[in-house]
């Protein structure tokens, strides 16, 4: 079902749009510290800088 972001009341509609947004990004910041993380505890200090280099 579409919403219609043009009309009724602004705040409910931001926040409902901004919670997928903000829960993404929390998941991909997890995400890139675990792997940090991983790969520097096993693989080593060059494997930890290739990754430190491709996180964005």
């Amino acid at each position: 079902m579409a919403k219609d972001m043009t009309t009724g009341k602004i705040t409910p509609l931001l926040i409902s749009f901004s919670i997928p947004l903000v829960m993404g990004n929390i998941f991909q910041l997890l995400y890139n510290a675990v792997d940090s993380i991983i790969v520097g505890k096993f693989v080593g200090e060059e494997a930890l800088a290739a990754v430190g280099t491709s996180n964005p």
